[in-house]
């Protein structure tokens, strides 16, 4: 795990040296890594929070996804702007935003569905879902943005029942009644929808108790009501199979992520009725993004706590070549023949990279440091911002004057609700709350650089293990 999929920043106090940061940071990592190897991450193709968001028919416009909140420009990248967690967004993960439409994100958060229409200014949970259902995925069809799927279970072990749900207004809300349930003590792990053509579905499941059984892959041919169940690989054994894309051009190809003892990226050239590896990861290492671009070249990255690589492929997945640039790649997009890639902005030379020619060489687009302050949103979130901001610019992550700036044009954020203590004025703000991560007491004045590295990778790490609690609290509730 790198910093860039363990980068919760939102509570930590300093008292101690660099040398105590990193015998924390390493005591943390290896807690991290035994929940990740137990499959904690356990929704989503891939384990890092950040993405990075390029609508195709916004061309100025870019958000990443962080797990403090979004970073949005609406100027191609002269200005950057910060919209915290908070509301019915805090704890997001699982961000997606549709090329079409209005630019909603929708994100998963407390076991609900979340929207936003407003650079994250207002949050809105979804309607409709049965009461005791939690979210597990969601998916926008490629074709129209109003039509959205979402996985949903309630109960645990074997009595754990599994649904797949709709909505046609873009994730207000959904229809009460699944139109795909699993036999219980099943999963639904990941749902796609084919871009050329929408009837066809593919959903991937597992037994919720590993029992040894590989995970299936599923497809259906009429929107989602009727499923063909397909033993896809008798070379996979108990672990996780999770779309990472369907071939934009081939509603029979798709690629996907299997979890195991090892990583692999596997390809199906058949709808799903058989698997082959197209890139086994190192042991260790976990697969962090995936890319197919509109020429068909694929990218596909990994990464440990250490490092990370990006390979590419220019024969459909057949043969794949790492690049020799070292990145930890959370996310990689393409928009008008432009890589974007989301570096860890720490370890990396960049949070946002872009490239020309190919991904040999990657330029720097964004660094946290150019973020210009909080959102102008219709109320004031510098309070509701404070105790995060006050942590990320004790990292040197963000610059410290970030949390008492309002930038940017306002953006209305009608309906949205207000955090305790959350005041609409601005002006003055509450000094930060202590903190709950009593493992983290790391130097706040560290000018060495690589203590202000171990600062953050312990920051990261620790509230990564405190959100694991709270979605392992959530699935047992």
């Amino acid at each position: 795990m790198s910093t860039n999929n363990a980068s919760r920043v939102n509570s930590f106090r300093s008292t101690s040296r660099g040398t105590s940061a990193r015998r924390v940071a390493t005591i943390l990592l290896g807690l991290v890594l035994s929940t990740m190897q137990r499959g904690a991450w356990a929704n989503g193709a891939f384990p890092a929070p950040f993405r990075i968001f390029v609508p195709a028919n916004r061309p100025n416009d870019i958000t990443v996804t962080a797990n403090f909140g979004l970073i949005t420009t609406r100027d191609g990248g002269q200005t950057w702007l910060w919209t915290c967690e908070h509301g019915d967004g805090s704890s997001g993960y699982l961000y997606q935003q549709a090329d079409a439409g209005n630019g909603r994100i929708l994100g998963l958060a407390s076991g609900a569905l979340v929207y936003t229409d407003n650079d994250a200014c207002g949050w809105s949970r979804a309607t409709g879902l049965p009461a005791g259902t939690s979210v597990d995925d969601s998916f926008i069809d490629p074709a129209d943005p109003q039509h959205v799927l979402a996985i949903a279970h309630s109960g645990t072990g074997t009595s754990a029942l599994f649904g797949l749900y709709v909505s046609t207004n873009g994730g207000t809300s959904f229809n009460a009644q699944p139109i795909y349930s699993s036999a219980p003590g099943t999963r639904l792990d990941s749902v796609e929808i084919a871009k050329t053509n929408t009837n066809r579905l593919y959903l991937t499941s597992s037994p919720w108790n590993a029992d040894g059984s590989a995970p299936r892959v599923l497809r259906s041919e009429d929107g989602g009501h009727t499923f063909m169940m397909l033993d896809a690989s008798t070379d996979l054994q108990s672990g996780t199979l999770r779309i990472a894309a369907i071939d934009s051009a081939n509603p029979d190809k798709i690629y996907l992520r299997y979890s195991g003892s090892q990583d692999r990226l596997m390809i199906s050239t058949d709808a799903g009725r058989t698997l082959k590896t197209a890139l086994l990861v190192d042991v260790g290492r976990e697969l962090s993004a995936f890319l197919r671009r509109g020429d068909g070249v694929l990218f596909a990255a990994t990464l440990d706590s250490f490092d990370g690589t990006l390979f590419r492929s220019m024969d459909a997945g057949v043969s794949f070549q790492a690049l020799p640039m070292s990145l930890r790649v959370g996310s990689i997009v393409e928009r008008a023949g432009t890589l974007y890639a989301l570096g860890d902005g720490i370890n990396d030379p960049f949070l946002v990279g872009t490239s020309k020619d190919n991904g040999n060489t990657f330029s720097p687009f964004l660094v946290f440091h150019d973020v210009k302050g909080v959102q102008r949103c219709g109320t004031d979130l510098r309070a509701a911002c404070t105790a995060s901001c006050q942590n990320l610019s004790n990292g040197d992550i963000f610059a410290p004057e970030i949390c008492i700036t309002l930038a940017g044009p306002e953006v209305t954020d009608a309906g949205a609700s207000l955090d305790a203590g959350q005041n609409d004025a601005g002006g003055s703000m509450p000094p930060a709350p202590k903190s709950g991560c009593t493992a983290c007491a790391i130097a706040s004045d560290a000018t060495n650089v690589r203590e202000r590295r171990d600062v953050a990778l312990c920051t990261t790490l620790c509230i990564a293990i405190v959100l694991r609690r709270r979605r392992r609290r959530a699935v047992r509730e």
